[in-house]
């Protein structure tokens, strides 16, 4: 890769859904209104760490911003795990150059620091403990941060043991060298994941980081939306919206979700401080197929994840796919006719829905999506784009699609 002026290069570090992340990043670039240029090759570099699990990193230009104007944008994004202000090319002699970084951002009392490398080239043996030596010639206290996933600083280890110490972590890729300017706080998403007061396992909830990316992907390019979630189960995207600062309308066709969601965002409002007025009236129990969805003086966007069928163990056979996708599709094909009838009264803009994609025997799969897409077209939608979500040992993966109701 050809290298590129420094001045304005940052890396984003991506999470497992790399794409999904990179959708999510190019999104909120937009509606900030930021210049920037992707100029990775492929858009995304793929590093291979010890443990096997894969680092994505990829490289952005963003010309004419403050660095903390791009270190605010980890508060928002959800598929983003850290972000370096690349200083400068890599050079042969590294040792020296981390050494220099990390000795340049040193001012009073003990020195934290770490070492994350996200290049294909493995780092000198014991660099980090190597520039502790040096530092301690300097008289300099220092504590070295050692990464345990294979030469990569995790999100724990860098907000806990570093960035929230004010300490330094150094970001070593393929041809640069750069400085942690902002990594994601994993013990606000776990306690959104686990401390809420209402859940179910056993349906099944969309993961909050999910949530994140689908709001902000579903919100790109549409100014001050309405976030309407008509299949809300525990409210996780109508708590992500909130977060963001969106309006918020949501349903289900069942009681004790309908429930669970208003004790969620009565949690969510205590905990962050965050006004929510009328929950009686923002989250009621409907069925979105048939409902009268709210009207509204501003444009709505819809950030959904419907009912996935039953949750499955074990691969599914053909016939067990298909009886499946039955009943799934009515309830879908049912739900996306209802909202554009209403297109007009919601103002709506946009669709982000979850799809259910089964794996079944003999390595294949069954998409909902991919078998009634034609369908959903000659209703009268476009479609902006569809990406798998999941784990490789996931029976049922989430398919996320973006629609656009034609005018």
């Amino acid at each position: 890769m050809k290298k590129s002026n420094t001045k304005n290069l940052y890396a984003f570090v991506l999470g497992r859904e790399q794409k999904i992340a990179l959708m999510e990043l190019e999104s909120v670039l937009r509606s900030f209104c930021f210049d920037f240029e992707i100029i990775s090759p492929d858009k995304l570099v793929g590093v291979i760490s010890n443990t096997s699990v894969d680092k994505f990193v990829t490289l952005i230009n963003i010309k004419d911003a403050k660095i903390i104007e791009v270190s605010r944008l980890i508060e928002r994004l959800g598929g983003t795990i850290k972000i370096f202000k690349i200083k400068a090319p890599r050079v042969p002699n590294i040792k020296t150059q981390v050494l220099n970084l990390i000795s340049n951002q040193h001012r009073d009392g003990k020195l934290k620091y770490g070492i994350s490398n996200y290049s294909s080239k493995a780092l000198f043996k014991n660099l980090g403990f190597e520039i502790k030596k040096v530092l301690k010639r300097r008289n300099i206290s220092s504590r070295f941060v050692q990464e345990k996933d294979g030469g990569v600083l995790s999100s724990a280890e860098s907000y806990n043991g570093i960035f929230n110490k004010k300490g330094v972590e150094i970001g070593v890729f393929e041809d640069y060298v750069g400085i942690l300017i902002a990594v994601t706080n994993p013990n606000e998403w776990s306690k959104r994941d686990f401390k809420k007061p209402r859940g179910d396992r056993f349906s099944g909830m969309i993961p909050p980081k999910l949530a994140r990316m689908m709001v902000n992907i579903a919100s790109s390019d549409v100014k001050s939306p309405r976030i309407l979630d008509p299949f809300c189960g525990s409210g996780n995207i109508l708590l992500e919206a909130v977060t963001l600062g969106y309006k918020i309308v949501g349903s289900d066709i069942s009681k004790k979700a309908v429930a669970d969601t208003r004790d969620n965002l009565e949690w969510l409002s205590k905990c962050y401080r965050i006004q929510i007025n009328s929950l009686d009236k923002k989250v009621q129990e409907a069925d979105a197929t048939s409902t009268q969805f709210p009207s509204s003086d501003i444009n709505t966007v819809v950030v959904t994840e419907p009912y996935l069928g039953t949750p499955k163990k074990q691969i599914m056979d053909e016939a067990e796919a298909t009886s499946e996708l039955i009943e799934i599709k009515k309830l879908y094909l049912e739900f996306l006719k209802n909202i554009y009838i209403q297109k007009d009264k919601i103002k709506l803009k946009k669709i982000c829905l979850v799809f259910p994609a089964y794996e079944i025997e003999n390595n294949e799969s069954r998409s909902l999506f991919e078998e009634i897409v034609d369908e959903i077209e000659n209703m009268g939608y476009t479609i902006s784009c569809s990406l798998r979500y999941g784990r490789d040992y996931q029976v049922v993966k989430r398919e996320i699609v973006l629609l656009e109701p034609e005018n």
